[in-house]
């Protein structure tokens, strides 16, 4: 049980419990980049974890609300990175991709209030500040 990590030391996976003393070890970068790990070695609830970090939290907001709206054309770009889930730097970095092309594609796709292009915009910078610290490590 515990952290599996590849050769220069970074985290390639989890298999674990809350007790893990591996946990207990997690760097900054690693918090950032791992968050489902991170609440684990907290012992924060999903949920409320979840909703209050600074990406997850909107972007589920964001896919709420074009779900609501059937908005098709953003989801198909943003549920496959959503759907996966942000963990580890390839991840995080892919979700940064598909946020910048939707940001992009504002004008393009009609139909983004101002407030989800402001979003857009809030959610490229935390999400690129993410990268940019998980990469550093």
């Amino acid at each position: 049980m515990g952290i599996a990590r590849d050769g220069a030391g970074r985290i390639t996976g989890f298999f674990g419990y809350s007790g893990d003393p591996q946990l207990d070890a997690l760097t900054e970068a690693e918090r950032l980049l791992w968050s489902g790990i991170a609440w684990l070695a907290d012992g924060r609830d999903p949920v409320a974890a979840r909703a209050s970090h600074p990406v997850i939290g909107p972007l589920d907001e964001l896919v709420d609300r074009w779900c609501e709206n059937r908005d098709l054309a953003r989801l198909a770009r943003i549920l496959p990175p959503y759907l996966q889930g942000p963990s580890g730097l390839r991840a995080w970095e892919d979700l940064l991709a598909v946020l910048e092309r939707l940001r992009a594609s504002a004008d393009v796709l009609p139909g983004l209030s101002e407030e989800d292009r402001s979003l857009l915009s809030r959610l490229v910078q935390e999400t690129k500040s993410i990268v940019t610290r998980g990469g550093a490590a």
